[in-house]
């Protein structure tokens, strides 16, 4: 990030405060050596004396130390011609062999001392220049020339500075150094100005900000650790001058954390409008890693067990960095509160999906899948967990090695952590003649849901994105997405089970009786055998007569256990009868009855 208006503004506000500190008479003679067409400083310093020259300009006069020549009138400057010299941000472009001669020939051309600036080294440079580039486009703006200027310089260090300044032969007692403007806070601040030029009703406020930043908190924007700060900055005096400056200028880092925090909160609301659509911190933080996958954490009132749930994924050990994507669908207890604890310990990148209303679980599984950028997409519930350190690895080594696999899924146990029962699904045969894994395609997935669990799951992301924009209009959840996956390459089955799929009464599928999950599954057979135009009707015709064959069975099932209840009873009565009763109950009764009193008199 560079030098955009507001940008403009607090480069030079910087140098004008820290002249006016230093002041000790009504007109000073200043140099300005920057890089333009021309001096920008004295629209800040109107009262002086201001010469510019050019940077570009130094190259055939810095080899000789008793030139140094104005870019117009080619004058000779004597040692102490100019009180001041200021070197805004442009000690980066001059070539590193001959910085030295630079600083010495500035330093002697001062009388009364110099204020330079100049960029860190950052490897987020790359990303904040294509970051304001995205919001000028936004916009429709013209994206600014200056933008790329950076990207053929060398950059210093705050010691290179300090060394460059010691060698120069400067007296240390009257050097005031400092890392300062948090880059986190400044391209916030150059994107609102963006912003706001575009959407006028948000410029009045944007410039009340920008006045307040400049007059009242600049000065203490310094001070900072190296890697949080755009810049060093440097003042150096001939005398005791650099005193009046350090009682200017804040330099405590800790001093300086607290006004920036003071300042975000003071305008938070005004950064967040601005920003919050386009998930600025988000973005920053994926862009410190090379993210290869992502997880998408899907939750809904689930504070109960997502503190665990976050545990396992953030336990995984990977070669490779991923972050955790939370589509949480406007949950009305602490779930996104706790996530935002966690996440303060962690430095995994965390990037929030916001909604103001609840979306509905298939309408947001597709706008956490549209906000995925990575190559891989691991999905994870938030009343789930995974059970294996190296799953994700696993998974990623699989689908590396396996280009004809779309997606992956891991064995899982089945867990009622009410109950306490076990079982692992899925149930293949001849399990025991595989090695690590099994291919299963649509056709596998009709004739019944292997799958069953989207914290199993792990696809391409280019899959993902290829699904139809019709399906999330259904009621299709894991078992349609995985179908159609499936018409796009095999589905590899890690048979390692490395997940549990929690049973529990709050849980939106768990908490339905049998009768309704399987009057569910067959009305979406129907409705998925249309959708798939048939390609799968044979498989889901036997699913189906096998979930009707279980409903008639259950319905059998509840008679033979209100008939045994009924003749439980008839025994107890008949024990008070004569012996004929029970011989002529036994004679009129249907077979099916007489064997459910078998039955019964056997237990």
């Amino acid at each position: 990030m560079k030098n955009s208006f507001f940008y403009q503004i607090v480069k030079y506000t910087y140098a004008q405060q820290g002249i006016e500190a230093m002041r000790i008479q009504e007109k000073h003679r200043i140099l300005e050596v920057g890089v333009g067409g021309q001096s920008t400083l004295e629209k800040f310093l109107p009262n002086d004396i201001i010469t510019f020259i050019d940077v570009e300009s130094l190259d055939e006069v810095l080899d000789d130390n008793t030139l140094f020549s104005n870019s117009e009138a080619d004058i000779m400057y004597e040692d102490g011609y100019f009180d001041f010299i200021v070197v805004l941000d442009a000690l980066e472009y001059i070539e590193t062999d001959k910085r030295l001669n630079f600083i010495k020939i500035i330093n002697s051309m001062a009388k009364i001392g110099v204020i330079l600036s100049a960029f860190h080294y950052s490897e987020n440079e790359l990303f904040e220049n294509e970051l304001l580039k995205y919001f000028y486009e936004v916009c429709g703006m013209a994206y600014p020339h200056w933008a790329d200027g950076h990207k053929d310089c060398t950059f210093l260090s705050k010691e290179d500075i300090a060394t460059l300044i010691k060698n120069a032969g400067v007296d240390s007692r009257h050097v005031l150094s400092y890392c300062g403007l948090n880059r986190e806070l400044l391209i916030k601040m150059s994107i609102m100005e963006v912003v706001a030029s575009k959407i006028h009703e948000r410029s009045d406020c944007s410039n009340v900000m920008d006045s307040d930043y400049i007059h009242t908190f600049l000065c203490q924007n310094i001070g900072l650790q190296e890697e949080d700060s755009l810049k060093t900055y440097a003042i150096w005096t001939k005398d005791d001058s650099v005193e009046r400056a350090k009682k200017h200028f804040c330099k405590d880092c800790d001093t300086a954390q607290k006004a920036i925090d003071i300042f975000e909160k003071k305008y938070m609301k005004l950064i967040e409008l601005g920003l919050n659509l386009y998930h600025f911190n988000d973005m920053k933080k994926a862009a410190k890693r090379n993210i290869k996958l992502n997880v998408v954490l899907v939750t809904y009132n689930q504070a109960k067990f997502i503190r665990k749930t976050l545990e396992t994924i953030l336990m995984q050990q990977t070669l490779f960095d991923y972050n955790i994507i939370v589509a949480d669908d406007c949950s009305t207890d602490d779930t996104v509160s706790i996530i935002k604890q966690i996440e303060k310990q962690t430095a995994v990148p965390f990037i929030y999906l916001s909604n103001n209303h609840n979306l509905g679980i298939m309408q947001n599984y597709k706008r956490a899948f549209e906000s995925c950028d990575a190559e891989y997409v691991a999905i994870m519930e938030g009343d789930d967990l995974w059970t294996d350190k190296l799953r994700l690895q696993k998974h990623v080594d699989f689908l590396e090695e396996h280009h004809e696999c779309a997606m992956t899924f891991n064995r899982y146990v089945v867990k009622n952590f009410e109950e306490g029962t076990i079982a692992t699904q899925p149930q293949f045969a001849n399990i025991e003649d595989t090695k690590n894994y099994k291919y299963i395609d649509g056709h596998d997935l009709a004739y019944t849901n292997y799958i069953g669990n989207f914290s199993t799951c792990v696809y391409r992301n280019s899959v993902l994105k290829s699904l139809p924009e019709q399906m999330y209009s259904m009621k299709g959840y894991d078992w349609l997405t995985n179908i159609m996956v499936s018409k796009m390459g095999y589905i590899g089955c890690l048979i390692q089970p490395m997940s549990i799929y929690r049973v529990h009464s709050s849980g939106t599928w768990s908490k339905q009786s049998d009768k309704e999950k399987i009057l569910a599954i067959i009305e979406a057979i129907d409705i998925y055998d249309e959708y798939t135009n048939r390609e799968f009707s044979k498989e889901f015709s036997s699913h189906k007569l096998r979930l009707q064959t279980q409903l008639r069975l259950g319905r059998i099932n509840k008679i033979k256990l209100l008939i045994k209840y009924m003749i439980k009873g008839c025994y107890k009565l008949s024990s008070y009868l004569p012996t004929i009763f029970t011989c002529i109950i036994k004679l009129i009764m249907p077979p099916i009855i007489n064997d459910i009193v078998s039955e019964t008199c056997e237990r």
